[in-house]
């Protein structure tokens, strides 16, 4: 097999090696929020939104910030958001644009046993989310492992047809193996030409 296919072979089998590693781990992630799915409670936060500081006003450069209380304790934590509107106003709509803070109420799911931990999401469904991933991923590590079994038959399968064959003058294909085995057999059965017996002198008898 040439460097370049070998090459070639690795790069599917480190790319399997990938799929599958980033497949585990998003089994892992699905079996931890089917843990918190089934503890899962709701209740209504307060989320200030706000754009980070020398961003360009895209989706993925805001910040919620979650605060709600259980059981007479407060908890918050941040993560990142789309731009959401508390109301329909102009003035909301040109507040965003601008990238000045919006403060609104939304529905929170958090861990009955720990209540720090909180989604803006139900546990359940990224719980989905994470068995899809596992089985995108899956896939992709499967199919590139038979890629790379395909490319290194194909790779073996060439180096060795390409020596073993002798084509001679008359266009006919003869097989090295098949030659000799064709030498041994003529060495081992020679043809005799002409009789076995010598030729008996008539003149003798006239």
């Amino acid at each position: 097999m040439s460097p370049a296919r070998k090459s070639g072979v690795g790069s599917l089998i480190l790319g399997s090696v990938i799929g599958f590693a980033l497949g585990g781990l998003c089994v892992y992630e699905a079996t931890s929020y089917a843990a918190l799915a089934q503890r899962e409670s709701t209740t209504t936060a307060s989320v200030t939104q706000m754009q980070q500081a020398g961003s360009h006003r895209s989706s993925a450069d805001y910040t919620c910030y979650y605060s709600y209380t259980v059981n007479e304790i407060e908890y918050s934590w941040q993560t990142s958001c789309l731009p959401k509107l508390s109301g329909n106003s102009i003035k909301e709509t040109l507040e965003v644009a601008a990238g000045l803070s919006q403060t609104y109420t939304a529905t929170v799911y958090y861990d009955q046993a720990d209540p720090s931990t909180g989604s803006p999401t139900e546990f359940g469904a990224q719980r989905e989310r994470s068995y899809l991933f596992a089985k995108v991923s899956f896939g992709v590590g499967v199919m590139l492992i038979v890629l790379a079994v395909l490319g290194a038959v194909v790779a073996s399968s060439s180096s060795k047809g390409g020596g073993g064959i002798i084509v001679d003058a008359e266009g006919t294909v003869i097989y090295p193996d098949q030659m000799d085995s064709g030498g041994r057999e003529s060495a081992d059965n020679p043809i005799r030409t002409g009789s076995e017996e010598e030729p008996i002198d008539r003149s003798m008898n006239d």
